[in-house]
């Protein structure tokens, strides 16, 4: 299953920014992008019905493909099947993530890093999962408020950009 995290912040007034920054630390919808096809390895289906109840449990709604059938269809189901909120929609691509399928992907981004094409210092994070049960906690991780002394670049920094 792949997950995104939009952390893109509208610009605030004064009164609305320690309101803001409470909602923002908590989940109340996942995007999840996954094939229409159940996959080769019955985990990947065991993976989509164990997130599907995961999330209904934890009252955060599913935003997916849209779709009945495989991986899709099985989280979908599993998260209705629980009481959770399902909403569908029709993504661009399809694509797994269990089972080490961006296993390349985390790979190449490493590479780049040594290669210097990735400046050090700049954050390129992913939030990688290897248990379905791994995927709401590094979620809500992520999406925790930051504090004001994360938000502030190094020495130098500014003027280098």
């Amino acid at each position: 299953m792949d997950l995104y995290i939009n952390r893109d912040i509208p610009t605030l007034t004064a009164f609305s920014a320690t309101c803001h920054s409470e909602c923002m630390s908590t989940i109340r919808n996942i995007c999840v992008y996954c094939g229409s096809g159940p996959g080769t390895d019955p985990h990947f289906v065991k993976a989509a019905h164990a997130f599907g109840a995961i999330l209904a449990e934890n009252d955060i709604g599913l935003v997916y493909g849209g779709g009945s059938v495989g991986l899709m269809g099985a989280v979908a189901a599993s998260t209705l099947a629980r009481g959770g909120r399902v909403t569908g929609i029709i993504p661009e691509f399809l694509a797994a993530n269990i089972g080490g399928f961006w296993d390349p992907l985390c790979a190449l981004l490493a590479h780049m890093r040594a290669l210097a094409f990735i400046r050090s210092g700049l954050s390129v994070s992913l939030l990688v999962a290897d248990r379905v049960e791994d995927i709401l906690p590094k979620l809500q991780e992520a999406a925790r408020p930051i504090a004001e002394a994360e938000k502030l670049m190094e020495s130098g920094a500014a003027e280098r950009m």
